[in-house]
Parts: C-alpha cells; sequence; structure tokens
C-alpha cells in the first residue's frame, strides 16, 4: 500500500505540475502583451524541456536544470509588474499562484523520483516471503504433487508482488513508471489555442 500510494502521488504530481503550467499560460491573458508573450513562451518551453529532456533525465534519477531557470523567468517577469488596472492585478496574482504550484510540484516530483524503498523495509519483505514460503512447505500434506503445486503457486505469488514492488518504488525509472503524457496534452493544447482563430481574437 505505501508504494502504490508513492506511486500515485508521483503521477498526481505530473497532472497538478501539466495542469499549472497550462493554467499559467492561460492567467497571463490579463497581464500587458510584453509580459503575456514572455510567460506564454516560458510556458510552452518549459513543457517542451519536459518532454524532450527532462524525462529521458529523470529515467537516469537526473533532472534538467533549465526547467528551473525557465520557470523563474516566468515568475520574474510576473512578479517585476507594476499593475496598471485591477484586471492586470488580479492576472498576476492568479499567474503568480499558478507559477507557484507548478514549481512546488516539480520539486516535489524530482524528490519522489530520489527516494524509494529502503534496503531495510526491503529486507523486511524478504524475511516475511521467506516466512510465508516456509510456512506453506511445513503443511504436511499427503500428496506431494499437490503440496508442491501449493507452494509454486505461493512462491509464483510472492515473487510477482515483489518485482511489482520493484518497479512502483521509482515511478520514472521503471518499465511501468509514469510517462509524459500529461506534458504531451499541455503542448499539444497551448497549440491548439495558439492556432485557433476564434481563441486568437480573445487573446
Amino acid at each position: 500500500m505505501v508504494v502504490w500510494q508513492h506511486f500515485l502521488e508521483a503521477r498526481e504530481l505530473v497532472v497538478l505540475e501539466a495542469g499549472a503550467d497550462v493554467d499559467a499560460w492561460h492567467t497571463a491573458v490579463g497581464l500587458p502583451a510584453a509580459v503575456r508573450e514572455r510567460v506564454r513562451h516560458d510556458m510552452l518551453r518549459y513543457a517542451t524541456i519536459m518532454i524532450d529532456r527532462e524525462w529521458p533525465m529523470m529515467r537516469l534519477g537526473s533532472f534538467d536544470r533549465d526547467a528551473a531557470a525557465v520557470a523563474m523567468d516566468a515568475i520574474d517577469a510576473t512578479g517585476a509588474l507594476v499593475p496598471g488596472n485591477m484586471g492586470q492585478s488580479n492576472a498576476q496574482a492568479a499567474t503568480m499562484q499558478q507559477l507557484g504550484v507548478m514549481h512546488d510540484a516539480r520539486q516535489r516530483r524530482i524528490a519522489v523520483n530520489g527516494s524509494g524503498v529502503s534496503w531495510f523495509e526491503w529486507l523486511v519483505l524478504l524475511i516475511g516471503a521467506t516466512c510465508v514460503i516456509c510456512f506453506c512447505w511445513l503443511f504436511g500434506l499427503r500428496n506431494p504433487r499437490t503440496q508442491l503445486l501449493m507452494t509454486s503457486t505461493v512462491v509464483t505469488i510472492v515473487v510477482s508482488i515483489l518485482v511489482l514492488l520493484f518497479e512502483l518504488q521509482s515511478p520514472f525509472r521503471s518499465a511501468v513508471g509514469i510517462g509524459p503524457d500529461a506534458w504531451k496534452a499541455a503542448v499539444t493544447h497551448i497549440h491548439q489555442m495558439e492556432t485557433d482563430e476564434g481563441m486568437k481574437m480573445n487573446m
């Protein structure tokens, strides 16, 4: 349960981070043109970095350092703005909020990628698995084949669970890890907003 929750938390962080990126792109609509274009350019670039560079690096337990600089550029542009009216003030506050969510989610995601099940927890799991298998073997069934089949079935189940735990403990580095699907959807959405003629009129 702990490992599964660890995996779900990582997936939720990715969705939260990508959603905040898109939301910041949208809330920037109320900012002055120069700041709006800078923030939106940074959000698209940030999402592209996630797909092209950070995700491959995360499979190796690392991360892309340029992504933080891109996020900070958007934060600096938004934070340095002196609002000229209430609309710009509201847009600034909303954009800063989303940029903060995005930044915090990334920091947590990087931390999750560097953590996992400790060696002591693996030791406890292996001891428990060994005890379960030995306990099954001690059942004195009259038919040796039935006893062997029962024990083999338990061994298969236990080993399968341990392998699954090993894969899930590294949400971004394993074969069943979390991919950049949320970021691909974010890039697609931004491109759609940029190319849709009806949306351009409102931007």
